[in-house]
């Protein structure tokens, strides 16, 4: 499953200019108008212009394919061959090969004065006590916090920690 588009676009882009089997695989993937849902890896050998000795490869762009989000790397039992399950349509991966989308820029704000901007802020900004090593800390926040923005403060936060 695909979380975020940009993300998939900038690893499926590295890895189609950096790996010439997953190049190959990914471009006869998003040509692709018949709706086959896996490709076997003697399919991707033969895709690729490997030979079966080189099967090893295959599987590592399978299993960097599966790591992104486009599908599932399927090992192979008994009589039923080892198998990439797309996940992802060819269309998405298509557009995901043209690079990560720009995002609209915000619309300006209309001008507010410094009081007027400090009585609204402070009407709609809660702080909160937390406990962290013997202590409290006070977070300001606002009191409709959105998910998202809780997530991306969670990121901001984490991205300030150090090892130990």
């Amino acid at each position: 499953m695909i979380e975020d588009f940009d993300v998939l676009s900038k690893q499926l882009i590295r890895l189609h200019d950096q790996n010439e089997a997953a190049r190959r695989i990914i471009d006869n993937f998003t040509q692709r108008r018949d709706g086959a849902s896996s490709t076997t890896t003697d399919d991707a050998l033969e895709i690729a212009g490997m030979h079966a000795h080189q099967r090893v490869k295959i599987t590592e762009v399978f299993k960097k394919l599966e790591g992104m989000g486009c599908g599932r790397f399927v090992p192979g039992r008994k009589t039923h061959p080892s198998r990439f399950v797309w996940e992802t349509k060819p269309s998405t991966m298509a557009e995901a090969l043209e690079g990560p989308k720009e995002k609209p820029a915000p619309a300006p704000m209309p001008p507010v004065s410094e009081a007027e901007a400090a009585a609204q802020a402070a009407s709609r900004i809660i702080t909160y006590r937390f406990p962290m090593r013997g202590d409290f800390l006070d977070v300001r926040l606002p009191f409709d916090l959105k998910r998202g923005e809780a997530e991306r403060l969670a990121q901001f936060i984490e991205s300030l920690a150090t090892e130990s």
